[in-house]
C-alpha cells in the first residue's frame, strides 16, 4: 500500500506543493496569453449607463487628504504614475443630406457601419488635420464646440456643457455630455466613450398646422452614442451619425484625438524637517541668504539760504 501525500516526509510534501503551484502558473500564462484580442471597434447598446468603477487597490485605501500627501508621493515613487492622456473632441453639425455629407468628406469606406446609421473611421493624425481643414470650408456645417480634458490610465473623465432646468418634477440636464474611460497601453489606447447631445425645444419635428405643438418644453436628443474603440498611437477617430430617416435630429460628426504626453519623472519623497527661526537662518543655503543692502549715500550739504535781512544789516554796519 502506497503512503498518501500527508503520510510522506515534509520535504516531499513541499516539493509536491511547489510543483503544483508552478503547473498552475504555467497554465494561467498559457490560457491568458492566447486570449483573443479585443475587438477594434464596439458599439455599446443604448441607453448606456457607465458602470461603477473602483480605483486601483493602493489608491482606494489612501485617504484623499493633504496630510496624506507623502503617502501618495510614495505610492507614485514605488509603483509609478498612471500614464497620462490628453483627449480633444470637436463636435460638428451638418445640415445637408447624409449622402451629400459622405460624398463631400471623401473619407472612403468606414471601418464600421452600424444599423442605427453610425459610421466610424480610425484615421492618422495627418488625416485628422486634413479633415479639420476640410470641415472649415464644408458647406452647411458649423463647429458646435471643442472641449478637451487631461486624464490618465483608468481614471474616468466627464464633461458637461449646457444648462439644467426643471422638467416633469425633476431637474434635467440639456446640452453636451461626454464620459471618457481610457485604458492606456504602450502602443494603443482603449477608449470607452459615451456622448449625448440634446436641446430643449417647444416645437417638436413633425408638427404641422393641423397638429400644432402643445407649447410644452421637451428634450430633443440629436446624438446618443457609446463606443469602445482601440485607438493606435498616432491615430484618432471620426464618428458620423447619418441616419437617412433623420428628419428632425441634426446630423452630428465627432472628432476624437488621443495623445499620450511624456510622463514627468517622479521625485523620491523627502520628509520635511521643521526648524526654528534661529536654526533656519543657520542652515539656510548660501543661494537663499538675503544680500546685504548697500550703505546709504552720504547726505549732500546744501548751502545756507541767504536772508535779505542779514544782507541789509551788513550794509548798514559798513
Amino acid at each position: 500500500m502506497k503512503p498518501s501525500l500527508f503520510q510522506t516526509s515534509p520535504s516531499v510534501r513541499r516539493g509536491s506543493i511547489l510543483a503544483g503551484v508552478v503547473v498552475a502558473c504555467i497554465a494561467f500564462v498559457v490560457v491568458f496569453s492566447h486570449a483573443p484580442p479585443p475587438r477594434p471597434i464596439l458599439v455599446l447598446p443604448q441607453p448606456y449607463h457607465p458602470p461603477a468603477r473602483r480605483a486601483a487597490w493602493p489608491s482606494r485605501w489612501i485617504p484623499v487628504k493633504p496630510s496624506w500627501g507623502w503617502l501618495w508621493r510614495l505610492k507614485e515613487w514605488v509603483l509609478g504614475r498612471p500614464k497620462p492622456i490628453d483627449l480633444v473632441v470637436a463636435i460638428y453639425e451638418f445640415k445637408a443630406a447624409p449622402e451629400s455629407v459622405l460624398a463631400g468628406l471623401a473619407l472612403g469606406e468606414p471601418e464600421l457601419t452600424h444599423t442605427n446609421g453610425l459610421r466610424i473611421w480610425r484615421l492618422g493624425d495627418a488625416e485628422l488635420n486634413a479633415l479639420r481643414r476640410r470641415l472649415q470650408d464644408f458647406p452647411d456645417s458649423r463647429l458646435l464646440g471643442s472641449p478637451r480634458c487631461s486624464t490618465a490610465d483608468r481614471i474616468e473623465c466627464s464633461l458637461f456643457q449646457g444648462e439644467s432646468f426643471p422638467l416633469s418634477g425633476a431637474m434635467q440636464r440639456v446640452g453636451l455630455m461626454i464620459d471618457f474611460y481610457p485604458r492606456v497601453r504602450r502602443d494603443a489606447t482603449e477608449l470607452t466613450t459615451a456622448i449625448v447631445l440634446s436641446e430643449a425645444v417647444t416645437n417638436l419635428p413633425g408638427t404641422t398646422a393641423q397638429a400644432p405643438s402643445s407649447g410644452k418644453i421637451s428634450i430633443l436628443t440629436n446624438l446618443a452614442v457609446a463606443t469602445r474603440i482601440q485607438i493606435p498611437k498616432g491615430q484618432g477617430v471620426f464618428l458620423l451619425e447619418a441616419r437617412p430617416d433623420a428628419a428632425g435630429p441634426r446630423r452630428i460628426g465627432v472628432i476624437i484625438s488621443a495623445n499620450q504626453p511624456r510622463p514627468k519623472p517622479v521625485q523620491s519623497p523627502k520628509p520635511k524637517v521643521r526648524r526654528g527661526p534661529e536654526s533656519a537662518k543657520q542652515f539656510r543655503p548660501q543661494s537663499q541668504c538675503p544680500k546685504p543692502l548697500p550703505p546709504p549715500p552720504p547726505p549732500i550739504a546744501s548751502p545756507a539760504p541767504s536772508s535779505p535781512c542779514a544782507t541789509s544789516c551788513a550794509t548798514r554796519q559798513g
